[in-house]
């Protein structure tokens, strides 16, 4: 093999390990550790299949209004909360999963909160959230100060409402049909599906939840 071949395929194993990033920021990467200009050239003509297979078809214009609503969060203040629905690429089963994101940091965090068939429709619990969000995120990381869920039944509901206020932590909803104040949640939910989505198309083995905790990894 050419060294260019070489280099192809270095490069596949090195967007796979950095969570499979555009190849601008595959390229700057190269460029920030000195690598050979040709070398960086290269990175930006990749192409991978496992990111191919999962392009969006323009199925949402993905239009966000660009002015935020609320003064900027200080690190660890402000913590938003979305679930959602997963199905890894080859598998039929469904996953719900919550995933948790510090609105300053970006700092995420995602935990599987049931598996269940692909004919099947689950609504998670309050109990699950609450149970969920305390063992992996107040346990090992500062208390927010504000909680920002989107409008569900069960993160706003009135067990959760009780509990959260009891931590002396303020629950803080988007307003009803303005889900799009949301948005900073829509696009983390996004992103974590599809990178996990792409590593476990990258590690078929592996099973969804450690997929998934590679991609929060990744991320």
């Amino acid at each position: 093999a050419t060294e260019k071949q070489k280099w192809e395929a270095q490069l596949q194993k090195y967007h796979r390990a950095a969570g499979h990033p555009n190849n601008f920021n595959l390229a700057r990467i190269l460029k920030d550790a000195g690598m050979p200009k040709w070398k960086i050239e290269t990175a930006l003509q990749l192409k991978c299949g496992d990111c191919s297979a999962l392009k969006l078809g323009g199925i949402s214009s993905g239009k966000i209004p660009p002015a935020s609503l609320r003064p900027l969060p200080r690190a660890w203040e402000v913590v938003g909360l979305d679930c959602t629905e997963w199905i890894p690429p080859g598998l039929a089963d469904k996953y719900k999963i919550l995933v948790m994101m510090d609105l300053a940091t970006k700092f995420k965090n995602t935990v599987v909160l049931m598996k269940y068939g692909p004919k099947e429709m689950k609504t998670e619990s309050q109990d699950q959230i609450l149970d969920a969000f305390c063992k992996h995120w107040l346990a090992t990381k500062p208390k927010p100060q504000v909680l920002i869920p989107d409008n569900a039944k069960t993160m706003v509901g009135e067990k959760c409402r009780m509990i959260f206020s009891d931590l002396n932590i303020h629950l803080d909803p988007p307003a009803v049909k303005e889900s799009w104040a949301h948005g900073l949640m829509e696009r983390a939910v996004q992103e974590t599906k599809n990178v996990a989505s792409k590593v476990h198309l990258s590690n078929p083995s592996l099973a969804p939840e450690t997929s998934l905790a590679l991609a929060t990894h990744a991320m």
